[in-house]
């Protein structure tokens, strides 16, 4: 056998040139600031502006107000503390939570399903 030898190929250009890639990153960069400052004038408003002296349409009520959900809070504690009928004629009654827990240790037999 013979020793091998290298033939070369001719390559191909690869096609693109340097020209036209910084075309298109220049063309990106200024179309992204020209549309970033539009977004800036369309969602700014001007000082001088009546928009900027009218209070708000929208109702900020129950954001003014809201207590962080304490009187939700209060409300449950307050239900866990007290006497009162749930179903009379089925003879279901509320009591305090440490009650109930106390009842139902002493006798597990207290809750619906349980042994009996």
């Amino acid at each position: 056998m013979t020793a091998s030898t290298s033939t070369t190929l001719p390559r191909e250009p690869e096609g693109l040139s340097v020209r036209k890639i910084w075309i298109v990153g220049t063309a990106t960069v200024v179309s992204t600031l020209l549309l970033t400052g539009v977004a800036w004038l369309l969602v700014t408003v001007p000082t001088g502006s009546p928009a900027a002296a009218q209070p708000s349409s929208l109702v900020h009520d129950l954001v003014e107000h809201a207590t962080g959900g304490a009187d939700a809070k209060a409300a449950g504690n307050q239900a866990l503390e007290r006497y009162g009928w749930i179903d009379r004629g089925a003879g279901v009654a509320r009591i305090p939570i440490e009650q109930a827990i106390d009842a139902v240790v002493a006798d597990p037999a207290l809750i619906a399903g349980g042994p009996r």
